[in-house]
């Protein structure tokens, strides 16, 4: 007689082990938190549930025969509803969290709460409304699936996972009562009752669930319970920081002295006392800010281990990956220099391209599980960008959602936060507010300009700011607000044989024309830098840039947020003034001789501003207001201009966008069936998120060197190979060098390079052609904006 369940959830896997397992990560994930989301009975319970329930669906003949059909056979197979376990199994785990929850809130919520988490926990959330529509062909599958299970191995599955306290009180019988029962439970009006709370905890209560159970059951099936519970986390020490800077030694200049009066301030906190919350490190650009806000985050997670027993995560995010690579580095020797081995499990960089491998002191994971570990934060520190960190917790994505619940217990630290656009002010304070009240976050604002996304008197400052804006001297700035050609600008320009200059202007198109006139007019090298340039080729140039190896520069606005580069003269094309002063940064940034900073306004052949193209036209008239009031400040003015500057943005500019989002996320509005773009009422769905406005535009890559040849043609390899998997593991391997030479371009240009395996390319040959060696892709038929 069988003592053991004979059903599969995998090849090589039973389905008790995979379903206990999942159980036992998804607790394990949940013990590592505190948070006040829910009462930890409640939520411990419900990880059962989610776990147990989520595959039994997979009981039934017709998965058990797609396991172990051939790869012809799945396919056609894989297109049959009733091989499909993901319904069948939330229909399960509502029925059991009905056994469990019985009253109030518990009785409302959960039930309906364990259905949609389950339902798509191989595909994406979507719109509740959608999601609990049950139709005849569904309740006509039921039937099929449940008459496609065997009762005998169904029980001994039930009976094993009874033995580790799961499932109680369940049975074959039961299960056939339930999918009775659910042509009466009318979920769609529970859905209802759930907009009616109109209640942002339903949202982070969903995406919260759905996160452990998708991250658990990928890790169990990739990776494996007892590697997983092997993990190591790490109580780093509080002085990491410290210690580097000592290593590195101190030139005692006015404005280094500067640096460590305010790095000393913001570690100067009574650290036991401080609660989960905003905080903000609002000093001038130059002034260490990044190095400070990482000691303050050291300090903040090494006392909160003491007190709390609770070892927080520090997330860092950057708006663009252009400098990503340098704080990871910074980060890095930080590490190194405190005897700190390179260990994944401790340091962790997270971006679209990043490479999926995963190290530690004594394990090498293979490609998959690498890209599980990476794409799921496991690490104590992860340098990500904005566009990760926000689109995981906008988003009802598997993929992107998987690492939502590592938001729980985390230091969030958000450096040059003035990036995000401010029609999502309102947005981002809704949820990252949330965070701070219900997951225990410290969310700390990193920014030389201290944007209104929160009122003054909820964030707690960690320096005085205003002594530090009064104190520097660093530039005068002059502003000239008529308008003006570039070819103009470049015959009035006279140019100081010792000085450095640095051009920043509008868009690709007006910076590449003012580029090739400037290049007239001197016989030095004059550098050029815009997306339109091969990522390796501007990091390479940014690099000469600092070596002092270069004195004129023409480059958009990318080094206006955390490149470090310096000039002494800096000019600037009109624009919002938080980018003015971030523009501003770039300019003897060193205090090593008197900057001079001057605000032009450029015009087009049609004599129309090139700012007018790219920005709001609010922002600009409130700009413009306040620059009129005379052409010459100091830098000592910034602070009084641009905390004028939000205030006159927050009372005068649309906020649509933000309300528009929050209404899909209140709403449980995930995605739209028809469409995730906007709905007829104007409202977003929540997948329809950006948190960078795009436009249409294709990928490239650009074959420049030797390198970029040798990469193209193991490209075109690996595309020939059959295997998805293995294509996929191959180009992992190659990923991140490989988009070193790609760059996006806009899909209306009408020079759109040739296609090979399903990507544009220039060939080498044709490079002339499409790519011109100084300022990057010949855009033909198209303004290039960007």
């Amino acid at each position: 007689m069988e003592t053991r369940s004979m059903l599969y959830s995998h090849p090589d896997k039973f389905l008790t082990d995979h379903l206990y397992g999942v159980v036992q990560l998804g607790q394990y994930f949940f013990d590592e938190k505190k948070t006040r989301l829910l009462p930890t009975m409640d939520a411990r319970t419900i990880i059962d549930i989610i776990g147990t329930a989520h595959d039994l669906g997979k009981a039934t003949c017709f998965f058990q025969n797609y396991l172990t059909a051939s790869e012809m056979e799945k396919l056609r197979l894989k297109k049959a509803e009733r091989t499909h376990h993901g319904l069948f199994s939330a229909v399960c785990g509502y029925f059991l969290a009905k056994t469990m929850f019985t009253d109030g809130f518990t009785e409302e919520v959960y039930p309906l709460l364990c259905f949609l988490v389950i339902r798509r926990h191989h595909g994406n959330l979507s719109d509740i409304m959608t999601e609990t529509i049950l139709t005849a062909t569904d309740y006509a599958t039921f039937q099929e699936q449940l008459d496609g299970i065997n009762p005998i191995q169904f029980d001994l599955l039930l009976n094993e996972l009874q033995s580790h306290g799961l499932a109680t009180g369940v049975s074959f019988e039961r299960l056939k009562e339930w999918f009775r029962k659910i042509k009466t439970e009318n979920l769609r009006l529970k859905a209802k009752q759930f907009r009616v709370k109109h209640d942002l905890k339903l949202y982070f209560l969903i995406d919260f669930f759905y996160s452990l159970l998708v991250d658990a059951d990928k890790s169990e099936a990739a990776i494996g319970v007892e590697t997983i519970l092997k993990i190591k986390r790490y109580n780093l020490g509080a002085d990491l920081v410290e210690h580097y800077k000592q290593v590195g030694g101190f030139i005692n200049t006015p404005l280094n002295q500067l640096r460590e009066q305010a790095y000393q301030e913001v570690l100067d906190q009574n650290y036991h006392n401080l609660q989960p919350g905003v905080y903000t490190i609002n000093l001038p650009t130059g002034l260490g800010k990044t190095l400070a806000a990482f000691s303050f985050a050291f300090q903040l997670k090494k006392t909160l281990m003491d007190i709390r027993k609770v070892n927080y995560r520090i997330i860092y995010a950057l708006p663009f990956m252009s400098i990503i690579d340098q704080n990871h580095q910074v980060m890095e020797k930080i590490l190194q220099t405190n005897g700190i081995a390179r260990d994944n499990n401790i340091l962790l960089k997270h971006h679209y391209l990043t490479s999926k491998g995963y190290e530690t002191d004594a394990t090498e994971f293979e490609p998959e599980m690498a890209k599980i570990m990476v794409e799921g934060w496991y690490s104590e520190i992860i340098i990500t960008t904005f566009v990760q960190l926000f689109q995981t917790l906008l988003t009802g994505r598997n993929r992107a959602v998987r690492k939502f619940h590592r938001f729980s217990n985390s230091i969030i630290i958000l450096d040059e936060v003035q990036s995000v656009r401010y029609e999502l002010w309102p947005l981002i304070r809704e949820m990252l507010h949330f965070l701070t009240t219900h997951f225990e976050c410290y969310v700390i604002f990193v920014t030389a300009t201290d944007p209104l996304i929160f009122r003054r008197d909820e964030v707690v400052p960690l320096v005085k700011r205003e002594k530090y804006f009064q104190v520097l001297n660093r530039l005068r700035v002059w502003v000239d607000l008529k308008a003006v050609s570039i070819k103009q600008l470049i015959k009035e320009l006279k140019l100081d044989s010792g000085k450095s200059y640095l051009f920043i202007l509008n868009t690709i198109g007006s910076a590449q024309n003012f580029f090739h006139m400037l290049q007239e007019q001197v016989t030095e090298e004059v550098l050029f830098l815009s997306s339109q340039i091969t990522p390796k080729e501007r990091l390479e140039r940014i690099e000469r840039i600092k070596s002092g190896a270069i004195r004129l520069a023409v480059t958009t606005q990318l080094v206006e947020a955390g490149v470090d580069i310096d000039f002494n003269i800096v000019y600037r094309d009109f624009a919002p003034f938080d980018s003015i002063n971030q523009a501003a940064g770039r300019c003897n940034r060193n205090g090593l001789s008197p900057g001079e900073f001057y605000i032009i306004k450029l015009i087009d052949d049609q004599n129309k501003p090139y700012c007018r193209l790219i920005y709001s036209p609010a922002q600009l008239d409130i700009t413009e207001a306040l620059l009129r009031q005379t052409n010459e400040y100091r830098e000592k003015d910034f602070l009084g201009l641009i905390d004028e500057y939000y205030e006159l943005v927050h009372s005068k500019c649309s906020f649509d966008a933000s309300a528009n989002y929050l209404d899909a996320v209140y709403n449980l509005r995930y995605k739209q069936e028809d469409s995730c773009t906007e709905l007829e009422n104007g409202s977003l769905d929540i997948d329809s998120f950006q948190l960078i406005k795009s436009y249409p535009k294709v990928d490239a890559f650009i074959i420049v060197d030797d390198t970029a040849e040798m990469l193209w043609d193991q490209f075109l390899e690996i595309n020939k190979v059959d295997n998805i998997f293995e294509k996929r593991s191959a180009f992992e391997k190659v990923k991140a060098e490989f988009y070193q030479y790609v760059i996006s371009i806009p899909a209306t240009v009408k020079n759109i390079p040739p296609e090979a395996g399903g990507f544009f390319f220039v060939p080498r040959l044709q490079l002339k052609e499409f790519y011109d060696q100084k300022t990057g892709f010949k855009a033909k038929g198209t303004k290039t904006i960007w």
